[in-house]
C-alpha cells in the first residue's frame, strides 16, 4: 500500500511540474483543454467504488481546476493558468489510471 502511495504521489509531483518546465523551455504544449472546466476526466463513474484517498485528491484537483477556469475569466496569468489546468487533467489521468490498477490488482 506505501508503495502505491509513493508511486500515486511521485506522479502527481512529476505532472505538477510539467508546466515550469514546458514554460522555461519555451515548449507549447497544445492541449485542449476543452469548453468547460469539465471537459476532463471527472471521475464520475460510479460503477466501481472509488479507492477513497485517490478519490480525495482527484476532488482538490478538480477544485483547483474550477477557481483556475474562473479565474482565466479575468486574466490568463501569462498562459500560466492553461498550463496549470494541462498539469491538472495529466494528474488526473494518473490518478484513474492508478485507481484503475487498483481495482484490477
Amino acid at each position: 500500500m506505501q508503495l502505491k502511495k509513493l508511486w500515486v504521489s511521485a506522479g502527481l509531483a512529476g505532472m505538477l511540474a510539467l508546466p515550469l518546465l514546458a514554460h522555461a523551455d519555451a515548449i507549447n504544449l497544445n492541449v485542449d483543454l476543452g469548453a468547460d472546466d469539465n471537459a476532463h476526466y471527472y471521475f464520475a463513474d460510479t460503477s466501481k467504488p472509488h479507492h477513497s484517498e485517490i478519490w480525495k485528491a482527484a476532488k482538490a484537483l478538480q477544485g483547483a481546476k474550477h477557481r483556475l477556469w474562473e479565474a482565466r475569466k479575468h486574466t490568463n496569468f501569462g498562459g500560466h493558468a492553461e498550463s496549470s489546468i494541462q498539469a491538472i487533467n495529466t494528474a488526473l489521468d494518473e490518478l484513474r489510471l492508478a485507481e484503475d490498477y487498483a481495482h484490477s490488482h
